[in-house]
C-alpha cells in the first residue's frame, strides 16, 4: 500500500512529466489536475462537489486548492451558479477576517472543472489513522508519528 508521502512524489512526477492531459478515470486515482502557476503535492480534502488539493505556488508558497468537478453536478445550471457564487464571494473574502481568504477563481472547461485557490490554515488535516499533514511556518510535511494522533 503506497502512502500518501510517495503517491505525492508520484504524482510530482507525472506532473512534471506531462500528466495533466490524463483522462478523467486516472485523475480519480489520485493524479492531480493541471491549475497553473501551481503543483498541486496531494490531496487533503474531498466532498461531494470536488476534492481539496494541497499546492505550492510559482513563488513557493503554500495554498489549499479546490477543484470542482463538473460531473459532480447532475446539470450545468447549479454548476456554473456555483462558480458565479465564486466569483462573487472572492473580493469579499478578503474584507473579513473569519472568512478564508479566496486569492483565485479559475476554470478549465476541457478539462470539465472549476477551481480556486485559498490560503492554507495553519492546522494539522488528518490524511490517515497513521498520518497527518502538519503545517508549521507555511511548510508543509508528513507527520508519522502516531503518539501526535488522537482517536
Amino acid at each position: 500500500m503506497k502512502s500518501h508521502a510517495s503517491e505525492a512524489s508520484s504524482s510530482l512526477g507525472r506532473l512534471a512529466s506531462g500528466a495533466e492531459n490524463i483522462a478523467p478515470s486516472a485523475r480519480q486515482r489520485g493524479v492531480p489536475p493541471s491549475v497553473p502557476d501551481h503543483e498541486l503535492l496531494c490531496r487533503i480534502g474531498q466532498g461531494s462537489y470536488g476534492e481539496v488539493w494541497l499546492a505550492r505556488s510559482a513563488i513557493g508558497s503554500f495554498r489549499a486548492v479546490k477543484v470542482v468537478h463538473r460531473k459532480s453536478f447532475d446539470h450545468d445550471r447549479p454548476y456554473e451558479r456555483e462558480f458565479e457564487g465564486l466569483k462573487q464571494f472572492e473580493p469579499l473574502s478578503h474584507s473579513r477576517e473569519s472568512q478564508v481568504d479566496i486569492f483565485h477563481v479559475g476554470r478549465n472547461d476541457a478539462a470539465g472543472f472549476f477551481y480556486y485557490i485559498m490560503e492554507l490554515a495553519d492546522a494539522a488535516e488528518p490524511l490517515s489513522r497513521d498520518q497527518s499533514l502538519v503545517i508549521s511556518n507555511r511548510s508543509p510535511r508528513l507527520n508519522t508519528d502516531h503518539s501526535s494522533l488522537k482517536g
